[in-house]
């Protein structure tokens, strides 16, 4: 989710291969987070921190067609083009609509203003740990080996982590104000041509 007024990431479950691209399929939302944001309804946080949950259209995977978002599907098993995510509990916050080819937020408070439109495709690809995606954060390795990626995602104190990931605490969780996370570094195995975890 890139714009130069918002900007956050959506986590879903898969494998890459190791060259940035993303097989077709049907990948399952494990999360959702926003880490930048222009907006004051628009919170930075995420759905393990329980600044956001999915909304009246919850839509639970993403179809994928190899090079670009065609379709989601909701909770119920239905087909769809979009669904929304809440910010926040009771009418404080936005709530913040994605479709294949647009974004949008509203506020939930009275009226629910417009506070952000923008026609944005969805993409997948790793996350490095700058929060930004890689074809704007740059590398600093050799066109030969690309740069180790570092995940996280965040959780409660006493939340336990997925297998392969570590715990942690992070600066960027709570409005950069820090917070406990999971962690796990991938790097490219230039001999079997894939991302493996470190």
């Amino acid at each position: 989710m890139q714009s130069d007024t918002l900007r956050g990431t959506f986590i879903t479950d898969g494998t890459a291969p190791g060259d940035g691209s993303a097989a077709a399929g049907t990948y399952n939302l494990t999360g959702f987070s926003v880490y930048e944001s222009a907006f004051p309804d628009i919170e930075v946080g995420s759905i393990g921190d329980n600044t956001y949950a999915f909304g009246f259209q919850p839509a639970y995977q993403i179809i994928w067609d190899g090079a670009a978002v065609t379709g989601f599907y909701r909770s119920s098993g239905l087909v769809t083009n979009g669904f929304s995510i809440d910010n926040g509990p009771g009418d404080a916050g936005a709530r913040v609509f994605f479709n294949i080819d647009y974004q949008s937020a509203d506020t939930l408070t009275s009226g629910g203003l417009r506070i952000f439109d923008a026609n944005v495709t969805p993409t997948l690809f790793p996350q490095p740990a700058s929060g930004e995606c890689p074809r704007s954060a740059g590398s600093s390795a050799s066109s030969d080996s690309p740069a180790d990626v570092l995940e996280q995602y965040g959780r409660s104190m006493d939340e336990s982590c997925r297998d392969g990931w570590g715990p942690s605490w992070a600066q960027w969780p709570h409005d950069r104000s820090g917070g406990w996370v999971c962690t796990r570094t991938l790097f490219y195995d230039s001999g079997t041509a894939s991302w493996l975890v470190r």
